[in-house]
């Protein structure tokens, strides 16, 4: 094929440096390029280039990929030099597609779709799920300060204690740029006190949240795969990151980092403030924000077996409140290890200077559907689902008495104006 290079001036260069000129090409500028005639496009699926501009595009990405599945066709059988060519080509444009979908702007929807669980609660409504409430749907939960939206864990005695809150993903393959926090003031306490954490990180992927036709799975499975450690393995830890003790949304940077399978662990570093009433420490979040773009199209299949001489991840203090929270004793993890033939979702570490991406790589399946786009598309399933009428908190029937009363006050005032309009 590369004999057979003809395109005017440049037949005179050598194939090596043509190619060498169509990798430093620009995603945009190497599509063009690809356009001009098949001799260039034989060159740019021969030697991978569409896979080079990836791993340019996002290194942590691209080293987490052992590679695509592209969609097959009854012609894609093994047989002449001609079909093999044709799979070379269909490999490329899949490529091609990923590099496309890693360099999309950020979604103007929040990537969150459902917080699932918190290490600790401490009382019935205040839930994890307040945390997905959008900051522009709280107007009406203000109209009385017993309905405030916000996650509380339980009292503790250790400041420098942690906790975890899990959260599910809109996509099975998400491409995650930064996560805002707001922590939460109670403005309902003296002294209005902000019940922030110290520091904050993130671990991303490590279980895969959704069935195989992209629907999501059902919450007690995909705790439970986190309590085994089974699932896809690749997982995406970021550094510890400082969070300022106010109630203003914190945007945490990090490095453009990969999810596989959906799911989002925010680790809540250190508490701030202690509660007058018990003198225990708590941490309280009122809103948790995932700014990225799904990665459209890409789904994990499967992943290739760890090989046998890594060690035995360590599981800390998840490992307990995952138990528990199953029914099963947490004994069954004895030491905080879990067995050498299973992989942890999460491992803990110390900080560092950018995102780790442990465990075993995974391969990327090009759908014919989008699961995403399939249910409606992001709008449908992020957090702008729940801000309508509130029907979703448990507080719900409060809110649209208020609602109603304010209501009916308008309406009254509004035909005494009009009664004094006609005296006058």
């Amino acid at each position: 094929m590369a004999e057979r290079f003809m395109l005017g001036d440049l037949e005179r260069l050598p194939v090596d440096v043509v190619v060498r000129v169509l990798s430093e090409l620009r995603p945009a500028d190497l599509a063009v390029a690809e356009a001009v005639c098949r001799s260039i496009r034989s060159l740019v699926v021969e030697n991978l280039l569409w896979q080079q501009q990836c791993t340019l595009e996002n290194a942590a990405f691209s080293s987490s990929v052992s590679g695509l599945l592209p969609q097959q066709s009854e012609s894609d059988a093994p047989g002449t030099s001609a079909e093999a060519d044709a799979r070379s080509t269909k490999q490329s444009w899949a490529w091609k597609l990923l590099c496309y979908r890693l360099s999309a702007p950020n979604a103007q929807d929040s990537l969150l779709a459902q917080p699932l669980h918190a290490s600790s609660t401490d009382n019935a409504e205040e839930t994890v799920e307040n945390v997905a409430w959008p900051l522009r749907g709280r107007r009406v939960g203000q109209i009385w300060p017993g309905v405030a939206r916000y996650w509380s864990s339980k009292g503790h005695d250790d400041e420098d204690s942690d906790e975890q809150l899990l959260l599910r993903l809109a996509h099975p393959t998400c491409l995650i740029r930064e996560v805002h926090i707001q922590a939460f003031q109670a403005e309902f306490q003296t002294g209005s006190p902000i019940y922030s954490p110290q520091r904050v990180s993130f671990s991303m992927g490590g279980v895969d949240c959704f069935e195989a036709d992209g629907t999501p799975q059902a919450t007690a499975a995909i705790l439970g795969a986190a309590c085994r450690g089974a699932g896809q393995a690749a997982t995406t830890t970021t550094p510890e990151y400082n969070m300022a003790k106010n109630s203003t949304l914190q945007a945490f940077v990090v490095p453009p980092s990969p999810c596989f399978g959906g799911l989002l662990q925010v680790n809540l570093h250190g508490r701030t403030q202690r509660q007058r009433e018990d003198d225990r420490w708590y941490t309280c979040i009122a809103y948790i924000r995932v700014v990225g773009t799904p990665v459209y199209d890409f789904v994990p299949r499967c992943t290739l077996q760890p090989p046998a001489s890594l060690p035995a991840p360590t599981w800390p203090d998840r490992r307990g409140w995952l138990s528990r929270l199953l029914g099963k004793p947490a004994a069954t993890a004895p030491d905080n290890t879990i067995e050498k033939n299973e992989h942890a979702a999460f491992q803990s570490q110390g900080p560092s200077q950018m995102s780790r991406v442990e465990g075993v790589r995974v391969q990327l399946a090009l759908v014919r559907r989008d699961p995403l786009e399939a249910a409606g598309g992001l709008h449908q399933v992020s957090e702008c689902r729940r801000h309508v009428t509130g029907a979703q908190h448990p507080h719900s029937h409060v809110i649209q008495d208020l609602v109603a009363m304010q209501a009916l006050q308008q309406q009254d005032a509004y035909d005494n104006y009009i009664q004094d309009a006609g005296q006058q």
